[in-house]
């Protein structure tokens, strides 16, 4: 099968492999909130990406939580026990693509790899980032991701690695319940004691119980069995068990934008979606700066985001073109995204029902932060600079998702 066909399957409307969650409007539309359905959770749908980001990230969860565990060193460790490398890169893409076997684990049950088809335009891609004036990163999981590289996915000899197949196969110790859903935890005073399903079945505890749902279905399983705001669970008829007003809040996702380039027939760009892993780059923004939006945020908001390692943004290539503009069905196209990174939006989960059919209100707040949106709006524009790259210039016909004229204080795109 192959990445198009399996994508069709797991996100067409009414799959069974997808929760098909879909966010409260923003800016006007609803936004997809893919969820996995199935063992492996979202591991099973996703788009397989092994990357893991800023050795800083971690450094800084530690600081808020003043727990070490959390910081660099250890997490490494455990990144170590999880992966499985295959480091196999042609030699052409060597100056490219060069992982340090010293940034990770050979031993682990995750298999990740680069994958074992590699284009020639490929190169263009790094190219056009050279000429953009962007470095390039020959191993963008190694704690330091700035530049632009190729991350792993967790594809190996044409197979999926999901959590499930990776961690639950041969496990004589363990039972798995499938199309068995939780409707709430049970409680004796406020110690969870079991867990009840919606069929009414009964299972109890003798020691803990973990709750693996996510950053959607874990608010929404504690709301649902009497943990959360007072006010919320009075509004849904639930009794309250524990008052903890946070739950479901604090939700931090990144958006991302679009755009394209439609290129001259027969252009070997176009076949740059068969590229698996995709190109990826993060990336400071130089333009955030002395910006308004920056000085206002809290100092130690801004003495993490000064690191160097800690990207504004991610760009992403040979990516679908999301934005809705018509593409003629013999169009040949490249397009990428940019993503904002570490943004300062704080969104929420909420419940909409206390049945736990129903789907959660998932509201991210995309972009509500006006840092956010200083960061959207610059790497847009250099993105777009990155898309006028010469070696894309001359293949271009015409531009997916640009604006109609360049705004105030934007690089300068020339004109074909």
């Amino acid at each position: 099968m192959s990445g198009a066909e399996r994508f069709d399957i797991a996100f067409k409307p009414g799959s069974q492999l997808n929760w098909g969650y879909k966010t409260v409007p923003q800016f006007g539309r609803e936004i997809d909130y893919s969820r996995g359905r199935g063992l492996g959770g979202s591991t099973a749908i996703n788009f397989c990406g092994w990357v893991v980001g800023a050795d800083e990230d971690y450094n800084e969860w530690a600081r808020l939580v003043d727990d070490d565990s959390f910081a660099w060193p250890h997490v490494r460790n455990c990144l170590k026990r999880i992966e499985r490398l295959h480091p196999e890169v042609p030699t052409d893409f060597e100056h490219h693509v060069n992982p340090l076997t010293d940034n990770h684990g050979i031993n682990g049950l995750i298999d990740v790899a680069y994958g074992r088809q590699w284009l020639q335009s490929t190169k263009d891609v790094f190219k056009a980032a050279e000429q953009s004036g962007m470095i390039l990163n020959a191993d963008v999981n190694s704690g330091d991701p700035i530049g632009m590289g190729i991350g792993t996915a967790c594809i190996y000899e044409g197979r999926r690695i999901t959590a499930s197949s990776a961690y639950l196969q041969d496990c004589s110790n363990l039972a798995v319940r499938t199309n068995s859903l939780v409707h709430r935890i049970l409680f004796e005073g406020d110690t969870a004691i079991g867990v009840e399903t919606l069929d009414g079945k009964i299972f109890k505890a003798r020691r803990e119980i973990i709750i693996s749902g996510g950053a959607v279905n874990t608010p929404q399983l504690l709301l649902l069995s009497g943990i959360g705001s007072p006010q919320e669970l009075e509004r849904h008829g639930i009794n309250l068990v524990k008052d903890l007003p946070h739950v479901g809040r604090n939700l931090q996702d990144h958006c991302f934008s679009s755009a394209g380039i439609v290129l001259k027939k027969g252009s070997d760009l176009a076949e740059m979606k068969k590229q698996s892993p995709s190109p990826m780059g993060w990336f400071k923004l130089k333009a955030l700066d002395h910006s308004e939006e920056l000085r206002s945020l809290p100092e130690k908001t801004r003495n993490y985001l000064a690191k160097s390692n800690v990207p504004n943004w991610e760009l992403a290539t040979n990516t679908p073109f999301f934005d809705g503009e018509k593409i003629r069905p013999d169009e040949e196209v490249f397009s990428a995204i940019c993503i904002v990174m570490n943004p300062q939006s704080r969104g929420k989960i909420s419940l909409a029902s206390s049945d736990p059919l129903k789907a959660p209100i998932i509201d991210p707040a995309f972009l509500s932060h006006p840092f956010d949106r200083k960061v959207m709006t610059e790497a847009m524009r250099e993105m777009l600079g990155y898309l006028s790259a010469p070696v894309f210039r001359e293949r271009t016909v015409r531009r997916l998702g640009w604006p109609e004229a360049d705004v105030e204080g934007s690089i300068l795109v020339p004109p074909f």
